[in-house]
């Protein structure tokens, strides 16, 4: 789960930590230090960020290897609200228009990382 949107992560656009492995969406790790950075002080650069859970500084990222995609890829899960089995990669297209049960409305995330979920 990304810590800055608490959704799971969509394996296209995950990145980790180097030093802790922790995965987050890349929108919302560029958020936080974007937040965590204002204002920069004159001597200040880029490397003074730090992972925003083990505070390893500075922060490296990494990309998800092909391992790690294809095992989130391939974990599935149950709709809460119509019961179906999907696998991940299917989740997004399942919630937007697959589920049979599903509202009428989606809002979008409000860490603004682009991810869409549904309410009642």
């Amino acid at each position: 789960m990304c810590s800055g949107c608490n959704e799971i992560v969509d394996a296209r656009d995950a990145i980790k930590c180097s030093a802790c492995e922790k995965v987050d969406c890349s929108k919302c790790l560029k958020k936080w230090h974007q937040t965590k950075l204002l204002p920069l002080r004159m001597n200040e650069s880029e490397d003074t960020r730090s992972c925003m859970h083990c505070r390893h500084t500075p922060y490296v990222p990494a990309k998800l290897t092909r391992i790690e995609k294809s095992t989130l890829d391939n974990l599935e899960f149950k709709c809460p609200l119509c019961s179906e089995d999907v696998k991940y990669e299917n989740t997004r297209y399942h919630t937007l228009f697959g589920c049979k049960m599903r509202p009428k409305k989606t809002v979008c995330c409000p860490a603004n990382c682009g991810v869409e979920g549904i309410i009642d």
